[in-house]
């Protein structure tokens, strides 16, 4: 269990023959869809748009980029038989965020703000609302939730939306009624 991506010999490993090995363009994808827990090409786009500032990154880049990735056999796990979405091992996703953690801290939030963007515009609620919380902007989160909460417990999650109010410092949820609300109806 205490065998992670960020232990001393797999992060050397992984840096020294898999991350550093791969071109400029590799290494920028693999940090910036390190944050995702799975992942297709038009979120990486997204993702990778952040990191670089290239707006005019597009899907068919990060796909081509994901095919490269699997046929090299780089810890990518494809999910579906369709390849769309995707997932690192665990063990290599963990060396990337500690990577990610070391080359840019301070991208993680905008990063996570533009994954939660995407995945919310395209229907994936509950991955939205985690990587809301880690944007680091309690009230971009609070939105999210409050947008979502209503629709969340007509659905019969009435323990997710308890456990997005749980998340929450006291400050915050006692400063906006809707939360309070959603969470009461939750317990």
């Amino acid at each position: 269990q205490s065998f992670t991506g960020s232990d001393k010999y797999i992060l050397d490993y992984f840096m020294d023959e898999v991350f550093t090995r791969q071109p400029e363009e590799v290494q920028t994808f693999l940090l910036a869809s390190s944050i995702l827990d799975r992942f297709c090409a038009p979120l990486c786009a997204e993702v990778q748009r952040e990191l670089t500032g290239d707006s005019t990154l597009l899907s068919t880049e990060s796909q081509m980029l994901l095919e490269r990735l699997e046929h090299s056999d780089l810890f990518l796990i494809p999910l579906d038989h369709l390849r769309k979405w995707y997932r690192y091992h665990h063990l290599f996703a963990d060396m990337l965020r500690h990577a990610l953690v070391r080359a840019a801290p301070s991208k993680i939030p905008s990063l996570h703000l533009r994954a939660s963007q995407w995945l919310e515009a395209n229907g994936f609620i509950s991955e939205a609302v985690q990587h809301g919380f880690k944007t680091q902007d309690w009230i971009y989160a609070a939105e999210l939730v409050e947008r979502h909460a209503w629709n969340t417990i007509l659905h019969s999650q009435v323990s997710q939306v308890s456990e997005w109010c749980r998340t929450f410092p006291e400050a915050i949820i006692s400063k906006r009624p809707s939360l309070c609300i959603f969470h009461g109806w939750a317990l």
